[in-house]
């Protein structure tokens, strides 16, 4: 559904080859599937596939699955925000590490359904909130979500309608 986001975009077959036990196979056939447009397509979807699947987070370069709820793009106002996060369970929100909430109509009247939304997903990493209508007026919020979101690492903000005095509280908030 809209919380999810697949590993690849075609379903198909494993990527993953094994090798002759006896040795047989030649070394030009292998180059030559390699070569081919359907070798091509399964080494750009296998590094697409590692790429998405492996993000740096924590210490010592551990790495992490994304596995994000998504409600971009969907021209929702602050009123929808809420309806739409009625229908998922906090079993449900509790797997995911990203939010993303861009592209939409929020205003700064939603911030404490964001926090909150946030609040119900423990291992958030990752907020998207560009591309909205968010101002100052919802800055100070941003405390909240940081005191209870100590995991996160990225906000995405860019495109909304905060001043100076915002981005400072902001950046005041995430210290």
């Amino acid at each position: 559904g809209d919380a999810e986001r697949p590993t690849s975009g075609k379903p198909g077959p494993s990527t993953t080859t094994k090798e002759p036990e006896d040795g047989a196979g030649s070394k030009s056939s292998d180059e030559s599937a390699e070569k081919s447009p359907a070798g091509k397509r399964r080494r750009r979807s296998e590094e697409r596939r590692s790429q998405s699947k492996a993000r740096r987070g924590g210490k010592g370069g551990a790495f992490f699955t994304t596995r994000a709820f998504r409600l971009s793009r969907k021209s929702m106002a602050d009123g929808d925000l809420a309806r739409a996060i009625e229908r998922h369970s906090d079993e449900e929100l509790k797997q995911y590490t990203e939010v993303d909430l861009s592209r939409n109509a929020l205003t700064s009247s939603s911030m404490g359904t964001i926090v909150s939304l946030c609040r119900r997903c423990p291992e958030l990493k990752i907020l998207k909130l560009f591309n909205n209508q968010l101002d100052d007026a919802g800055a100070e919020e941003f405390g909240n979500l940081f005191k209870h979101c100590q995991l996160i690492e990225e906000v995405h903000l860019s495109h909304n309608n905060f001043t100076h005095k915002g981005v400072e509280a902001i950046v005041a908030a995430a210290d």
